[in-house]
């Protein structure tokens, strides 16, 4: 196992999407059984984020332990990220914002506030263990030429 200082952040972020992606699952789930009249792109769109959160948290706590998978986790993260950015330029601001309570507004902003902070999170844990990554190579590079 190769020195990762991004370990942690990586864990922490990697349950926090796991968690929060199951929880998606089961309103979705809830929500199709409803009699509401939904959108199949917003249907398969959250069923995309729920996948991707999943699957982020999973590489995150499996491979943040080690630095040399960093490049698919700064991937994996930049991908987080977009799905974010994105999610806010879809929903645009919640409808009608003069007649929403306080309590939904603060609630919209602060659940796509919550997924691009921790897809930053997530992102600098990956670039830390880079860092990591990096040295030790440039370190190992160094001792064989000193021995070659």
């Amino acid at each position: 196992m190769k020195k990762a200082p991004g370990r942690t952040l990586l864990l922490v972020t990697g349950i926090i999407f796991i968690v929060f992606g199951a929880l998606a699952f089961v309103s979705l789930l809830v929500a199709l059984t409803l009699p509401v009249d939904a959108d199949n792109f917003g249907i398969v769109f959250v069923a995309f984020v729920i996948i991707a959160n999943i699957a982020a948290g999973i590489m995150g706590i499996v491979q943040g332990k080690d630095a040399s998978k960093s490049k698919a986790l700064i991937i994996v993260g930049i991908v987080l990220l977009g799905i974010n950015v994105f999610e806010i330029v879809w929903r645009g601001a919640p409808a009608s914002e003069r007649t929403m309570t306080i309590g939904r507004y603060i609630g919209y902003y602060f659940t796509n506030g919550f997924g691009i902070i921790t897809s930053i999170l997530y992102l600098v844990g990956a670039f830390m263990n880079r860092k990591a990554h990096k040295a030790l190579s440039q370190e190992k590079n160094s001792k064989d030429n000193l021995q070659g």
